[in-house]
């Protein structure tokens, strides 16, 4: 999440620093977007 808010990272760029595919960049920004909402309120 702090490459993609932070780091202006495109989501291919954060899956190649990480070595994972983008689908999983996408998931794992998604879920931590819906817990900031639902946890913070």
């Amino acid at each position: 999440m702090r490459l993609a808010c932070f780091g202006e990272l495109a989501e291919t760029e954060i899956a190649e620093l990480l070595g994972v595919p983008v689908g999983t960049v996408q998931s794992r920004t998604h879920r931590a977007q819906w817990h900031l909402h639902h946890v913070n309120g």
